[in-house]
């Protein structure tokens, strides 16, 4: 908008007189000059702000009443304290049984552990056992006892000299050894045996009582009969062990045995169908 300088009246665009007072007005072209537009820098990205609650006071109508506003959001820390308090208030409610399941749970981590102790122990315990019997049974030498004072009865568990020349020892813990002479610690049989007597003897070896005595003799007590099953475990030839070469495996021989009341007995091999005269070694 463009005023006269003289009069201060209004002037329309473009007049270049004065209608109020006739001045003469000179315009001047207004230079324009176009700039390019300046390049904003890139606006950096903020994060979201959270919005605050600002506490507001609402007035109803027709009361005097001032009531602030209940935050809309909930600390973290009031959830916790919140889930603490429902845990807490159901153990206490229900503490037996809470107690109930983890003594049941205790109980059976207590019995697993004591199964799986006892399973170590039996298992060690039979490993050793084995490796006992192994170790006695690849090096024990007998020793001969022979020559200690004997007194004659008519039990099983002595040492009877054979017709042959040889010695038969059966000893009390089931070991058995035969001498190829009296008390040759260099050429010798030792193994296990066991034994049953009287009818059960009978039975086992095939015979009648009849049949047994016009075999062996008529004076033949039932209680004296022995059938004796040996199973050889160690053979001993010059000194030398031979029991991988002699000894077969699962070998088994089988004796039957007739003691007398005067200390002599009969043995006879069934495996060897061989016959032995017998007495105790009384003599040291």
């Amino acid at each position: 908008m463009n005023y006269c300088p003289n009069c201060g009246t209004i002037l329309k665009e473009h007049e270049d007189t004065c209608p109020n007072c006739g001045t003469k007005i000179i315009v001047k072209e207004k230079e324009v000059i176009v700039e390019p537009p300046k390049e904003e820098p890139p606006k950096k990205k903020e994060p979201p702000r959270k919005k605050k609650i600002t506490q507001k006071r609402t007035k109803y109508k027709n009361q005097n009443v001032s009531v602030k506003a209940i935050p809309l959001t909930v600390k973290k820390a009031e959830k916790h304290n919140s889930a603490d308090k429902e845990i807490d208030e159901y153990l206490t409610n229900n503490r037996e049984d809470v107690d109930k399941y983890y003594k049941k749970d205790e109980l059976a981590f207590n019995i697993s552990s004591i199964i799986k102790i006892i399973a170590v122990l039996v298992l060690f315990a039979l490993t050793v056992f084995i490796i006992f019997k192994i170790t006695i049974d690849n090096t024990k030498k007998p020793i001969y006892t022979g020559t200690a004072e004997e007194v004659v009865n008519t039990s099983i568990y002595n040492h009877w000299l054979s017709s042959s020349g040889g010695e038969f020892v059966f000893n009390d813990d089931d070991t058995f050894y035969w001498y190829k002479g009296v008390g040759d610690l260099d050429n010798y049989y030792y193994g296990l045996y066991s034994f049953v007597t009287g009818q059960s003897a009978l039975e086992e070896m095939g015979y009648t009582e009849e049949d047994f005595k016009q075999n062996f003799g008529e004076n033949i007590e039932l209680e004296n009969i022995y059938s004796i099953e040996i199973t050889p475990k160690k053979a001993v030839i010059s000194g030398q062990d031979v029991t991988a070469t002699t000894i077969k495996q699962n070998t088994t021989w089988w004796y039957i045995l007739i003691i007398n009341k005067d200390g002599t007995a009969i043995s006879y091999n069934k495996t060897l169908d061989t016959r032995y005269e017998l007495k105790i070694k009384t003599d040291k």
